[in-house]
């Protein structure tokens, strides 16, 4: 049985976007650092993101929190 938590912030659409930026720079840097890792070296490209997601669960939580952002994000430019 899976059970989740629900996270509620309010942000500032400056906030919102600087958390942003700072998501994706934490995600493009840790995801790089274990692509090239030994351990995955012979997973398929095509395949390599999904199965580090599934070993690290952090990663796959920065990866939900990072979409849900990029979401907040793409509203904020649709308002404009």
């Amino acid at each position: 049985m899976t059970h989740t938590v629900n996270l509620h912030l309010e942000l500032t659409p400056k906030q919102v976007r600087a958390y942003h930026r700072f998501l994706v720079a934490q995600y493009e840097h840790s995801i790089q650092l274990q692509w090239f890792a030994d351990r995955y070296r012979t997973v398929p490209a095509a395949i390599r993101t999904r199965r580090i997601l599934d070993d690290y669960p952090a990663l796959a939580a920065l990866s939900r929190t990072l979409q849900a952002a990029r979401e907040a994000v793409r509203d904020l430019e649709l308002q404009r």
